[in-house]
């Protein structure tokens, strides 16, 4: 369990560098390490692309799947409350 949490903390640390890469306007192919992040991440948020999708029109604006910072935090979200949700009770 502790390995499955480990993962997960680095999925949402991968997410958020994504985003702060994003926000400081680091291009994508500047180098390995920034590809592997911008591949990664975008791999990992695909989930939260797709939820957002399917609830559709009941969503506020400012949760727009098409917005690039509204998907990553919904993904970082979704990712912790899984980390969360693991580590209740554990020994």
């Amino acid at each position: 369990m502790a390995l499955l949490r480990t993962v997960l903390a680095l999925v949402v640390l991968l997410i958020v560098a994504h985003a702060a890469l994003v926000f400081a306007g680091i291009e994508r192919s500047t180098n390995a390490l920034t590809e592997g992040i911008y591949g990664l991440g975008v791999l990992l948020e695909s989930p939260a692309v797709l939820a957002l999708n399917a609830l559709g029109g009941s969503l506020p604006a400012w949760l727009d799947p098409a917005n690039f910072y509204a998907v990553a935090l919904v993904a970082a979200a979704g990712y912790l409350v899984l980390y969360l949700l693991l580590g209740i009770g554990g020994d």
